[in-house]
């Protein structure tokens, strides 16, 4: 039998930078025996469990059976519905193997014993790498569900009381100030925490560029709710509502603050047409613009050699915008433009574009 570590990561599930998880995943891993390791591409795994009982959780078994293991469809397809209302992955374990995973889900069921009420609990179920994707080794449900461990038995709603009488908001707004574009923003929310337990805090509604996250105080006691926000593709006024929803379990409660403040983005780019040329062997132009009041010198344009430069440019004018013409090489797609200034702007030593293919 393989050998496992238990460890949580609940709380960093909610960012949406998933090589920061992994890279702080591979610190833990550090500190255990050597011969535990992280299941086969993780990412997909999580992403994996997720979609299967969020499917469950609306009784979209069909939609579910695509990711049990097919020797045990047959058995999955017999077993009764669920009385589930809600799923969330909250974790997975390490082990000797990596292609047999054992993944941590929060369940919220309505409680068999008291109609009013619910009860929320942690299962663990297992996962099998097999054809290049994770498949859910489960038969019955059932069985893994008779499996709850001593999480359980969370009071839903007094414990959704106790977290709108405990989260205090301090003010309704998040000032982050001006921020030059590409530069990564972290800053505390003003949130006040009185309760005690263990907090995950997410987006209600997931936006572009921002993320939320608890951080734990000493002595387990709760610390920090934090916010970070990538500038990459930002330029002007920021001013973003933003629904942060706070869960113990099946407990949740929401606070709304709005993100303000600006993003000056020294090159800025534009591509004409904006959804990409006709076709692929269309010439592409890009203007660049220097929004400085410094001219720009240059030391290289780069494609990666995915694109020829038709017409190119050396010098990037003060305020001004500047033409550059590009012919994508044959079998090539979604090149990266990728600018080199002479000497780095704002801190910069290079600004980069995507560009748009279209059809």
């Amino acid at each position: 039998m393989a050998k496992t570590e238990h460890f949580n990561f609940a709380h960093f599930m909610k960012r949406r930078s998933l090589p920061l998880l992994l890279m702080f995943i591979c610190n833990i891993l550090i500190a255990f025996a050597q011969d535990v390791r992280l299941p086969h591409d993780s990412d997909k795994l999580v992403s994996r469990a997720q979609i299967f009982w969020t499917d469950i959780a609306k009784g979209q078994r069909s939609k579910a059976l695509e990711f049990v293991l097919p020797a045990r469809r047959d058995a999955f397809l017999a077993s009764p519905p669920l009385p589930i209302l809600g799923a969330h992955v909250v974790g997975i374990d390490v082990a000797t193997d990596s292609m047999a995973a054992t993944v941590r889900v929060e369940i919220e069921s309505t409680d068999p014993d008291l109609t009013s009420r619910h009860s929320s609990w942690v299962i663990t179920d297992r996962w099998a790498w097999n054809g290049g994707k994770w498949y859910a080794d489960i038969g019955d449900p059932r069985d893994i569900l008779a499996l709850r461990n001593s999480v359980s038995g969370v009071d839903v709603e007094q414990t959704r009381k106790d977290l709108d009488r405990d989260i205090r908001l301090l003010k309704t707004t998040v000032d982050i100030g001006t921020v030059i574009g590409g530069d990564p923003v972290s800053v505390a929310l003003p949130i006040v925490y009185d309760g005690k337990l263990q907090l995950n805090v997410e987006m209600a509604v997931p936006l572009p560029s921002l993320s939320v996250l608890a951080e734990r105080g000493r002595n387990g006691n709760p610390g920090r709710f934090m916010l970070s926000f990538d500038s990459s593709n930002w330029d002007g006024p920021v001013s973003v509502p933003l629904t942060l929803r706070f869960r113990y379990f099946g407990a949740t409660v929401d606070r709304s603050v709005t993100v303000l403040g600006s993003v000056f983005s020294p090159i800025t780019f534009r591509q004409v047409p904006s959804d990409g040329p006709a076709s692929p062997r269309d010439d592409i132009s890009v203007f660049i613009k220097n929004n400085t009041g410094t001219a720009i010198p240059l030391q290289l344009l780069s494609t990666d050699n995915k694109a020829d430069l038709v017409k190119s440019v050396s010098v990037l004018e003060a305020n001004q915008e500047t033409e550059v013409i590009l012919r994508l090489k044959p079998d090539e797609n979604s090149p990266i433009l990728t600018l080199f200034p002479k000497e780095p702007v704002s801190g910069h030593g290079q600004f980069s574009y995507r560009l748009r293919i279209g059809h």
